[in-house]
């Protein structure tokens, strides 16, 4: 009990790449839909800050360049506000020097609870999950290498990606292993060997549906590979 309360108080986990170590400032989960012989959960794990609720935010791919390709669809509503802090948090994430974001998808088969040993695997899920191996984890993952800040009478005006790592369906060697679970958090490790990153995670579930998660956009950008 004691370790537990001392973790809530600190940063969600950390982050180990070829650049060094980070601590994680988002640690989000969803449950996803999908079919009914399976369970899915996606974790979104990064060291930049990023709000869970995406809803009502259009999603557009040109995120580069200083465009934030994400509209607001011009909304007078009290939550307007909340809506823009989210673009404003996701164009950061996505250009600033040494971000770095990992998407983690758990698939159980006939299991009960989330607790487990998740091998990496790129092969779609029905290919490899039986009653015999009833767990896989699917994994992408961004990183921003370098960036130039662009200044506008001293003010940072964008950020411009130079150098950037980005992975989708990275397969074994590797793991996610959920050690514990407590109330709506999951409590892990994972290891992306291909790609040399690493790290421990504490996350708590999205608010939302999956469809309107902040991880539901993230996985359609990583999947134009930009």
């Amino acid at each position: 009990m004691g370790l537990w309360i001392w973790l809530v108080g600190c940063a969600p986990g950390t982050v180990e790449t070829a650049y060094g170590s980070d601590e994680l400032h988002t640690a989000w989960y969803v449950v996803v839909p999908g079919d009914s012989d399976y369970d899915q959960a996606l974790l979104l794990l990064s060291n930049s800050q990023i709000g869970c609720d995406a809803s009502s935010l259009d999603f557009t791919p040109d995120v580069f360049g200083g465009d934030t390709g994400w509209d607001t669809g011009g909304s007078d509503s009290g939550l307007l506000s909340d809506r823009l802090n989210v673009s404003e948090q996701l164009s950061i994430a996505l250009n600033r020097e040494n971000s770095r974001i990992v998407l983690l998808e758990l698939v159980r088969f006939g299991q009960e609870g989330w607790k487990g040993y998740y091998p990496l695997s790129g092969a779609q899920s029905g290919e490899v999950l039986d009653l015999a191996n009833p767990r896989v984890a699917h994994a992408d993952y961004y990183g921003v290498n370098e960036a130039i800040a662009v200044l506008d009478d001293g003010l940072l005006r964008e950020y411009q990606v130079t150098d950037f790592d980005v992975a989708r369906n990275i397969d074994a060697p590797g793991s996610v292993e959920i050690t514990g679970t407590r109330g709506a958090t999951l409590r892990g490790r994972f290891n992306l060997d291909p790609v040399d990153v690493s790290g421990r995670f504490r996350a708590k579930q999205c608010s939302v549906e999956y469809s309107d998660s902040v991880m539901a956009y993230l996985q359609s950008l990583l999947s134009l590979n930009l």
